[in-house]
Formats: C-alpha cells, structure tokens, sequence
C-alpha cells in the first residue's frame, strides 16, 4: 500500500510504503504492517523512516471475550543524521454484553508500555506504563440510526518518566459520543470526542469538532 501526501502552500510532503498481511486460523487473527520505506519534509527538514513494524494477535476465547496483544516500533532520522525510534508492547482483554434486544456493552482493559526518544538526536528516553479501562455502549434508536458513548480512564497504573526518571501521573481520561445513520446498505458513521488530555487544541474538557473529517467514515455493503 503505498500513501502520499502535499501541501503546496505550506511546502510539505510525505510519502510511505507499507506491506500489510493478516492470518486467521480457528479462533486467533494475527496481523503484520511493515513499512517498506518512508519520507517526509517541510520547508526546514527532511526525514526518512528507519523502521516501522506493527504486530497483533487477537485470540476469541469464547462466550463474546477476546485477548489481544500488539507490538509497535517505529524509527526516523532526519538530513542531519539525527535519529528518533520509539517501541510499544500492549496486553489486553475485552468482553461484550447483550443489554437487551437494541442494545449492546463493551468492557475492556490494555496494559500499554511505551519508550521513545525524547528528542532527535538524544540518547535518553520517555517512558509511559498505563491501564485504561474502557466501557462503550451502543444502543438503536431506530431502524436508521443507532447511537453510542464511551469513557475511558487509567485504573492503578498511569505513569510518565521523563529523561531524569521523574514521574508524572497520566489521568487518561477520554470519553465521547458517535452516531450511525443506516440507508439500506450504506452506513455513515462520526464520533466526537468530549475529553482529549489537551492534545488538540488543549481542549480538555470541550466539545472537539476542529477536525470533524477525521472521525467519520462511510461504509458500503456490496
């Protein structure tokens, strides 16, 4: 698969090679994303990536339970031989429920480890361990629309260490809203995100609807 983007005005572009393969065998599906090689630039640096893998395996025990695991490790240098890499391991498990004939729950809980560069160049690291649990409901309000919210937070474990090795803690606290309009076998789905740790905008707290294009998608039935 290969991606490319350019915005002339700004004088940016990028561009990237992936090879995505998958196996499904009984109850497990596992997944790989290789980048087969990548480029960036702006008006004041070049990049180039030096890696990029992406690996998950998910395992259906049975009675709506699924176990998950992922490994991602990604790497870029830029025109003056500086290098950035970073890697993140996730375990988790996740359960749906039958509320009732219209609606549905999803509960699940990832450990995530992450460790990437602190900046171009440098030798030292941040280090993030979290433990979101999250729980989503959606529900049919009609035959044409159905509905949906979740919140997510970190439970016991939501810590970041700096290149000192001091701590921070990492609430995590992220919900929102989604909805999807059903037309025959064309569905239309959006979402809104309430609560963004401030990552957008630092819209923390607020209704984020500055990038709207980026949460819906349309999906057609053949």
């Amino acid at each position: 698969m290969h991606q490319a983007y350019e915005d002339e005005a700004a004088k940016e572009e990028s561009s990237a090679m992936r090879a995505r393969l998958g196996v499904i065998s009984g109850n497990i599906d596992a997944f790989a994303i290789i980048a087969l090689g990548s480029e960036a630039k702006d008006a004041a640096e070049e990049f180039k990536g030096t890696q990029g893998l992406d690996l998950g395996v998910t395992y259906n025990a049975g009675s709506d339970a699924v176990y998950m695991v992922r490994y991602k490790a990604v790497g870029a240098e830029n025109k003056g031989g500086d290098k950035f890499e970073g890697t993140t391991t996730s375990v988790g498990a996740a359960k749906s429920y039958k509320l009732n004939d219209k609606a549905r729950m999803w509960a699940s809980a990832m450990y995530t480890m992450e460790k990437k560069s602190s900046a171009y160049g440098s030798s030292k690291d941040v280090e993030s361990t979290e433990l979101p649990v999250t729980f989503s409901i959606e529900a049919d309000a009609n035959d044409w629309l159905a509905v949906r919210g979740f919140v997510a937070k970190n439970v016991f474990i939501g810590e970041e260490k700096d290149v000192d090795g001091k701590s921070t803690t990492v609430d995590g606290l992220n919900h929102g809203l989604g909805a999807s309009l059903k037309y025959g076998d064309l569905t239309v789905d959006g979402s809104l995100i309430l609560t963004n740790q401030g990552d957008v905008d630092d819209n923390v707290g607020t209704l984020n609807v500055a990038q709207p294009m980026n949460r819906i998608s349309v999906t057609y039935n053949f």
